[in-house]
């Protein structure tokens, strides 16, 4: 909690000279609304996956009593306003200043923890700015910054940690192509014998994720006169002339992206096109 009072009033209020720059920049026709970074903790690091929680519904049923007319998109993470801790031009905000609130619109107090009007109003206000002409800014001074980074790069082994532990991932690339390379692989493995065609670091680090999703290859395959070893991860390693007549034969190309497109052409030339390119990057 103390690091959420720090985010929103020390990126807000840091000093003379911050103030000074924020007023500047909100002489800038372009900025409407200044924000204070999303929260961090062991709990609110939530709101960077989902910073809706269970209010978008009662966003977009605010935004049609306001008759703001932006579209109230769920992908629209970064226009969503947290805390209620920020800066703006007040004619930004003008539908929200000037609708006739009364208090029998708002929840009695103790208020519940989500899903009312007041944590609407508190997410609506990037669309607000939007619909009134200007844009949306995230603002940090540069000592929470530091902090910031600090803590972001925990969190991030701890991420990459588990991903690769639990999905074979290793970057946000691969994490991007996830659910699609499953579905790849899901049908590639049910009928037909699989072989990783390539057998480097690149094969291996593969091998190590269909692993870990539950699937294991019959072999390895390298171009001809390329075998160094017979066996590599406790799977035998064939050239491709020793594979290329087995009619179920299916084959994931495990090497870099350019030597990717080399030996797709190859296996074309010999007919066999049950092959893609699997995501080693």
């Amino acid at each position: 909690m103390n690091l959420w009072i720090k985010n929103l009033w020390g990126n807000m209020l840091y000093s003379d000279t911050y103030i000074r720059k924020v007023i500047l920049m909100l002489r800038d026709e372009e900025y409407g609304l200044l924000l204070p970074p999303k929260p961090i903790g062991i709990h609110n690091d939530s709101l960077y996956a989902d910073p809706w929680d269970n209010d978008y519904k009662h966003v977009v049923q605010l935004a049609n009593v306001l008759d703001i007319n932006t579209p109230i998109r769920r992908e629209d993470r970064d226009l969503v306003s947290l805390g209620s801790v920020f800066w703006c031009r007040t004619n930004a905000l003008q539908k929200v200043f000037m609708h006739n609130w009364k208090y029998t619109d708002f929840p009695e107090e103790p208020m519940p923890d989500d899903g009312t009007i007041s944590h609407a109003l508190e997410r609506i206000l990037g669309f607000a700015t939007v619909d009134a002409g200007y844009k949306v800014k995230t603002i940090m001074n540069s000592q929470y910054a530091s902090e910031l980074i600090t803590i972001l790069q925990k969190k991030l082994q701890y991420t990459y940690d588990w991903l690769w532990l639990n999905e074979g991932v290793k970057n946000t690339y691969q994490l991007s192509c996830l659910q699609e390379e499953k579905e790849k692989i899901a049908s590639f493995f049910c009928d037909g014998e699989v072989y990783l065609y390539g057998a480097g670091d690149y094969g291996i680090q593969y091998l190590k994720k269909l692993l870990v999703w539950g699937y294991k290859p019959k072999a390895f395959v390298v171009s001809d006169g390329q075998r160094k070893t017979n066996v590599i991860c406790s799977l035998k390693v064939y050239e491709l002339s020793e594979v290329e007549n087995d009619m179920n034969a299916r084959f994931i190309i495990t090497t870099n992206p350019g030597l990717q497109e080399i030996l797709s052409l190859k296996l074309e030339e010999k007919g066999i096109f049950n092959y893609f390119k699997g995501i080693c990057l």
